[in-house]
């Protein structure tokens, strides 16, 4: 988790550097005030989603689905992140939540998007069931990829009893879900539960 913030921390000064200031979005204000005579003047620090400058109002959405996919207990199981409407998307966060008490964590694999990796994921609270998750443009073009192409993969070793229904869902505790898209647009996030069947 620490390092999906330090990675999101140092982007966002990059764009600082090259990018001019914009308004806020950000719940959490720092207010600099003058201290002559004159009237005061507020200068606001601001932080902004998934590390990128203030994005304008929502403008459209996109779709990310959970696969199914079954197994017996004890053996693994892997389930598919796919998106529609991923149109020069700039940067996505969100948490992955799972039964820890059916499913562990295993891993993470399949990367389907540039410099996605292993140190997007935050896997701190896995024991309790969620898996957050952060990727951004390190281009800052936006990203494009077909309907139903795959973000990744995640695994889990199966744990629950034969004819159990695992549930696999995206939401945005503790990693709050947003997505940035053309032109800095925060966008909406249409998501899709998943399912592990144990046979």
């Amino acid at each position: 988790m620490r390092y999906i913030w330090i990675t999101c921390l140092a982007f966002s000064l990059f764009l600082s550097c090259t990018d001019k200031p914009s308004a806020d979005v950000s719940s959490a204000t720092n207010t600099v005030k003058s201290a002559t005579a004159k009237p005061k003047v507020n200068k606001e620090i601001k932080t902004a989603p998934v590390g990128l400058n203030k994005p304008k109002a929502a403008s459209g959405s996109i779709q990310i689905g959970i696969s199914d996919s079954s197994a017996e207990k004890g053996e693994e199981a892997c389930v598919s992140l796919t998106a529609k409407r991923f149109n020069e998307i700039l940067g996505l966060q969100f948490s992955v939540l799972f039964d820890p008490s059916q499913l562990k964590f295993k891993k993470s694999t399949s990367y389907g998007l540039p410099g996605l990796n292993n140190g997007s994921f935050g896997a701190t609270k896995v024991d309790k069931g969620s898996l957050n998750f952060l990727w951004f443009d390190m281009k800052v073009k936006g990203v494009s990829l077909p309907d139903e192409a795959v973000l990744y993969d995640l695994c889990f070793d199966v744990l629950a009893a034969k004819g159990t229904s695992c549930e696999v869902s995206i939401g945005d505790k503790p990693l709050k879900m947003e997505v940035v898209g053309p032109n800095k647009s925060r966008m909406i996030l249409e998501a899709t539960s998943g399912k592990i069947s144990v046979k």
